[in-house]
């Protein structure tokens, strides 16, 4: 931020397009900025040196967040690692991820949880070769209600 003052706009857009392919079973609503500022920056489980982005020249291409717990001290948050369309298949996500353990360690944090959507085999893939134990699953149903 101190070197470009666009710096949380840009990550703002490359998290909307990477949202935006995260498989769900409805359609995704843009997060308005202002509410990123307050989940992804302001709020008090933020670590902004704990935001890391990949960049192709000055262009945003990747990201992976990590969060404090907001119920262990030992323990970080994974939120959304992504890459844009165009970068993917490339090591990218996986290189991020390397850096959110490597940053848990040096500050002697044991364990980072993350969730993944069982549609998306890429992540699953990365988040089981870096030896991320699967948990109970988490079920959404839904329910079309018809008119009549």
């Amino acid at each position: 931020m101190e070197r470009d003052p666009d710096a949380l706009r840009k990550a703002y857009e490359l998290e909307l397009i990477c949202d935006r392919d995260v498989p769900s079973y409805e359609e995704v609503t843009d997060t308005p900025y202002e509410l990123f500022l307050a989940w992804s920056v302001n709020a008090p489980n933020a670590m902004l040196d704990a935001y890391f982005l990949a960049k192709d020249g000055d262009r945003l291409v990747g990201q992976s967040v990590l969060e404090r717990s907001s119920d262990r001290a030992d323990m970080y948050e994974q939120e959304l690692t992504g890459v844009l369309p165009e970068y993917r298949g490339r090591g990218i996500a996986k290189a991020l991820k390397l850096q959110t353990v490597r940053y848990a360690r040096e500050r002697g944090v044991r364990w980072i949880r993350t969730w993944n959507s069982t549609k998306n085999a890429p992540m699953l893939r990365i988040n089981v070769a870096m030896g991320f134990q699967r948990q109970p699953a988490w079920i959404e149903y839904v329910r079309e209600l018809g008119a009549g």
